[in-house]
């Protein structure tokens, strides 16, 4: 789930954990806007015939223009503040920042490889903390999700990693290995006031060619 399927296919189930107490209005549709557009703030109905939400975070006003651009950069590996402003001078809706990890068994070769990089060159999580703060410095309504396993974030305790993500303006963050009903950064994050909070227990499924039936 990167950044050619992300914006489709995760959309309205991102946003929908993502805003906490907020309803996914979309979400019985399968549509991947969210929340109605501020345009429509007038009539308190959103082209989806939904009422309208009081208030847009960066995430929603993202998807509710329609399908969005989500794209993927592993932090640390080559030029990343570069990366960042080229991927939203090309368009993006949304980027999405990994956080290294030495285990990434969820993500595919690629990303593996680029994960390790990142951390032979020494990527720390305070690094990748600055490089999301400069973002929001430079790219002020562009959507910025960390995307990681639990490791790097709850380590130092998830109120300290909620602070973190706080500080640097940081909207939303993907776990993909923490099972909902192990979910330790979602209040955290929301008490933090982190736009979104958190999306816990992404499973990327295997098909038979990367999963056989027999292992």
């Amino acid at each position: 789930m990167h950044p050619a399927t992300i914006g489709s296919r995760v959309g309205v189930g991102l946003l929908t954990i993502l805003d906490g107490d907020r309803h996914c209005v979309a979400s019985e549709r399968g549509l991947v806007a969210d929340w109605c557009c501020a345009c429509c703030a007038c009539c308190r109905k959103c082209r989806f015939g939904f009422e309208a939400a009081k208030s847009l975070t960066r995430l929603a006003t993202a998807f509710a223009r329609g399908p969005a651009l989500v794209t993927f950069v592993t932090a640390g590996d080559g030029p990343t503040s570069a990366i960042l402003n080229a991927l939203v001078a090309g368009g993006a809706d949304v980027v999405e920042l990994g956080m290294p990890f030495t285990d990434p068994m969820a993500d595919g070769p690629a990303i593996q490889a680029a994960n390790l990089r990142s951390l032979t060159a020494g990527t720390t999580t305070a690094d990748i903390l600055s490089l999301a703060r400069d973002f929001r410095a430079r790219h002020r309504q562009v959507p910025l999700v960390l995307m990681g396993y639990a490791n790097p974030m709850v380590r130092r305790g998830p109120e300290w990693f909620a602070a973190q993500c706080k500080d640097a303006g940081v909207d939303g963050v993907i776990c993909v290995d923490l099972p909902p009903e192990e979910d330790e950064l979602a209040a955290p994050l929301r008490a933090a006031g982190v736009e979104g909070g958190v999306q816990a227990g992404v499973v990327v499924g295997s098909g038979a060619v990367r999963l056989p039936e027999d292992v």
